[in-house]
């Protein structure tokens, strides 16, 4: 191996599961992650291959010519078919098998438990520590120095790297590679930020990221969108996939001076409404903003204190009515069952989602490296055996956990009020005439799965 990369261009395969859920625009933690590798290491050669859409003899004949590397991104939603393209891959020929995503940094080492196929796992920020594995693969440097590395020795050992800082100069990373993308997207993807400094109950993306936050520069936000127009022409509005795009005020508003120029259309995935003003919701009018996505979680008072969200429902909704009166669409998500959360708050949240012009509902899940993990861990409350939410005959969630205050019953019952206002996030309402056609587009556009 240390000879074959060494010597040749060394062959990557980046592998992105989604066959159930299926990534609607360019996946942008591969595609920075290949973009630093070939600017690090010239001689690499990389492909994409997306599932979705796909049967198996097309992974088959996608991993037949054999490659040295196969890169697989994970996700907890997509862990049972990431099991069986590891499997594929192992019979496919020898290639190291390197996992990166979500799930590792949340679950880390235990990650080779569930997955024994993998040989390397990259925890947190992945462009410097793959890039530096590709150097200890080399020959160039060692493993035991990697940091966010974990992998398995050559006596079956687990050992896992200190991890690794934060880049702090986002500049550092160049644009994500898309040309390695079939681009039949609906939208171009694109990220102002990394990370979120607040601390709510549920979330484990900011638990991730280490509660940290840190911005790229206006202008060059703006000049990687100048080169997509380049490439791709005015045919795609944007996406802004940022957990907190609006935390710096003046950021946003030079953002705004920025876009302005180019006449495009632009969608943020994740608003703190709370921080919305009349100015702010001004400038993005002008600068092609057409709407958002806000987590609201619920609309009690009393909860959202309980959930760490560093805000009010009065303080939301004045900043979702600033976006509404520019004409911005301002999509709701709540969710249902978080602490503090009962059958009374829920229905409070039904009301106050008729004031959006789009509202979605899910059920909360205890995840690794949560507030709300800790407390369902604690207080042993996870239920001995999952009740599913089923429509129209199919599965569709899970109920996991519940509490004294919002026992299973009322919980079931929540999610039949949330199925029943058609608000609920996964379901396909295409046949309801109750559900306006604008909605049915941006939920396809959105991939509203936050709660997964």
């Amino acid at each position: 191996m240390t000879n074959r990369l060494e010597s040749e261009a060394t062959r990557i395969a980046f592998i992105i599961p989604d066959k159930t859920y299926p990534w609607d625009s360019v996946h942008q933690g591969v595609g920075y992650i290949a973009a630093y590798t070939t600017k690090h290491h010239p001689q690499v050669k990389c492909a994409v291959f997306r599932t979705s859409g796909t049967q198996q003899q097309e992974l088959t004949a996608f991993l037949a010519p054999g490659w040295d590397i196969v890169a697989v991104s994970l996700t907890k939603p997509a862990l049972e078919e990431s099991r069986t393209i590891l499997q594929a891959v192992k019979q496919a020929g020898s290639a190291k098998i390197v996992v990166g995503g979500s799930e590792v940094t949340t679950v880390e080492e235990g990650i080779f438990t569930i997955l024994p196929e993998i040989d390397f796992a990259v925890s947190g920020e992945g462009e410097i520590t793959f890039s530096e594995l590709l150097g200890a693969l080399a020959g160039k440097n060692e493993l035991a120095g990697i940091k966010g590395l974990i992998y398995r020795d050559g006596d079956g050992l687990i050992r896992k790297n200190a991890p690794r800082l934060f880049q702090t100069d986002l500049e550092e990373f160049p644009y994500p590679e898309r040309t390695l993308f079939q681009y039949d997207y609906d939208f171009h993807s694109i990220i102002g930020s990394r990370g979120c400094p607040y601390r709510c109950t549920f979330c484990n993306s900011s638990a991730n990221w280490n509660h940290t936050y840190r911005l790229r520069k206006p202008k060059t936000v703006a000049a990687e969108i100048k080169e997509i127009i380049r490439q791709y022409g005015h045919s795609k509005h944007f996406a802004f996939n940022d957990d907190s795009f609006n935390i710096n005020r003046q950021w946003v508003l030079e953002l705004c001076e920025q876009l302005k120029e180019f006449q495009i259309r632009w969608w943020i995935r994740g608003l703190r409404a709370g921080l919305v003003t009349e100015e702010i919701a001004a400038k993005l009018a002008e600068a092609g903003c057409f709407g958002a996505s806000c987590g609201v979680e619920s609309a009690n008072n009393e909860a959202l204190k309980i959930m760490r969200k560093s805000t009010t429902i009065e303080e939301i909704m004045r900043g979702v009515d600033f976006l509404q009166a520019r004409g911005l669409d301002v999509i709701g998500q709540f969710i249902i069952g978080n602490q503090g959360d009962t059958l009374a708050t829920v229905k409070e949240s039904l009301k106050c989602a008729r004031r959006f012009k789009k509202a979605t509902f899910g059920i909360a899940y205890p995840i690794e490296h949560t507030y709300l993990w800790e407390f369902v861990e604690e207080n042993k409350l996870r239920l001995d055996t999952p009740v599913p939410i089923k429509y129209q005959g199919k599965t569709i969630d899970w109920i996991l956990f519940d509490t004294p205050e919002f026992p299973l019953n009322d919980r079931i019952k929540a999610v039949d009020l949330a199925i029943k206002a058609g608000f609920y996030h996964n379901i396909n309402y295409d046949s309801s005439p109750s559900v306006l056609k604008r909605f049915k587009q941006l939920i396809k556009h959105l991939q509203l799965r936050s709660y997964l």
